[in-house]
């Protein structure tokens, strides 16, 4: 991790940037850890995700605008609802559900970036 993103990750995660470390530091230590590490790397990839959103919005066309952030608006919340759904079928609501759903969530965020970071156009 880039010591650049810690303050970002650190005031999105609610954790100050020495925990932000700590527990980054210490993934594999118990539950506990595993599942902070989970949130920490899913919050970094939506970090990346709303980097690339912002810059895509700001080539677009104002009328694309509004079309993108009501179509991101609606793929945050389908991917949501798929993950979870996705979490429940594997873990119910056991130990591993949160890692699961951390773990959907990134790598459908780093999908959802890559398009973002190609769109260049409403039709693209």
């Amino acid at each position: 991790m880039l010591n650049e993103e810690l303050p970002e990750l650190s005031r999105r995660s609610g954790y100050s940037i020495e925990e932000t470390k700590e527990v980054l530091g210490n993934c594999i230590e118990n539950n506990l850890t595993m599942k902070m590490c989970s949130h920490l790397f899913s919050l970094r990839t939506r970090i990346a995700m709303d980097s690339a959103l912002a810059k895509t919005l700001e080539i677009l066309p104002p009328d694309c605008r509004d079309k993108l952030q009501t179509a991101q608006q609606k793929w945050e919340k389908n991917m949501q609802n798929q993950c979870e759904k996705e979490a429940h079928e594997e873990f119910g609501d056991g130990s591993y559900f949160t890692l699961s759903y951390n773990s959907c969530m990134e790598l459908g965020i780093e999908a959802r970036t890559s398009q973002l970071r190609t769109k260049k156009s409403c039709e693209h």
